[in-house]
């Protein structure tokens, strides 16, 4: 009997372990479900990264060999290209019917910037020039005889064919042409009616001045035509003198500069010129 009783105690104890067993499976699935499913890996949902850029690959450095080149080049193209000349009407100064001088000043007030080496010129005459102190206004007060007598036939672009007393010649009546200009202009100036006492009283003076330098520029020819150099070059350094004097004139007059200024300077220049070519010719 007693036997009988604890088999029955094991059953009822399994039974009871089975039950509550599968209850709490039960919950637990139940559980389990409940949780919501967790985000997937965000790594997982990126594209793969290509090893391949997207950017093309930029041009190689050059080397130092591909940059002397390029150096070289460039400079051979710079030296190679002439400087472009002036034009005719950069050089052509017409002096003969002057109604303003304060027109033509520009011109002659920046001849010394002008690049004549591209020009064809006559070998005596840019040898002249070069040994004077203004060159360029040296150049620019005969290149049109220079250019009118090469198309005749004579000089021509580097033959020499000039010889210096010819160029000196040139130099002179350059000059010659425009103090005769300059006078005409003086005397206008004063002669005018709208110009101020005081001007016009300094400007008599300049007109006296210019008549002696005409005087010694054609005292200046005969001695070129004598080959009386002496003569000549006591009478360009009188004329320089007389150019000088006018410009003097003004100092006294306040606020007003000498309407000829420009041009005195560069009649100055040219008879510096005209002397330094006196020099080299009596050298020859």
């Amino acid at each position: 009997m007693e036997t009988y009783k604890a088999i029955i105690l094991i059953g009822v104890t399994v039974c009871c372990y089975t039950f509550f067993g599968v209850q709490a499976t039960g919950r637990s699935v139940e559980e389990t479900s409940q949780v919501p499913a967790s985000s997937p890996d965000a790594s997982l949902l990126e594209p793969p990264v290509s090893s391949i850029s997207a950017v093309p690959a930029s041009a190689p450095a050059p080397t130092s060999e591909d940059i002397s080149t390029e150096s070289n080049l460039t400079l051979t193209a710079a030296v190679s290209a002439p400087a472009p000349g002036p034009s005719q009407e950069d050089i052509d100064i017409n002096f003969d019917s002057v109604t303003n001088i304060a027109d033509l000043a520009p011109k002659f007030e920046h001849i010394n910037k002008i690049d004549f080496s591209s020009m064809k010129i006559d070998t005596t005459a840019k040898d002249l020039c070069k040994n004077t102190d203004y060159n360029n206004e040296c150049i620019a007060a005969i290149l049109p005889d220079l250019q009118k007598q090469s198309e005749g036939g004579v000089g021509g672009g580097g033959g020499g064919g000039f010889a210096p007393k010819d160029v000196m010649r040139m130099e002179a009546e350059s000059l010659f042409k425009k103090a005769n200009a300059t006078l005409d202009y003086a005397k206008r100036v004063v002669e005018d009616s709208k110009t101020p006492m005081a001007v016009k009283e300094a400007m008599s003076v300049c007109v006296e001045n210019y008549d002696s330098l005409m005087s010694g520029l054609e005292e200046a020819k005969m001695a070129m035509e004598e080959g009386d150099y002496g003569r000549l070059d006591s009478v360009l350094s009188a004329a320089i003198s007389d150019v000088s004097t006018c410009s003097d004139n003004f100092v006294d007059v306040p606020g007003v500069d000498s309407p000829t200024a420009s041009l005195d300077e560069l009649m100055k220049k040219l008879c510096s010129n005209v002397l330094a070519m006196s020099q080299k010719v009596q050298n020859r």
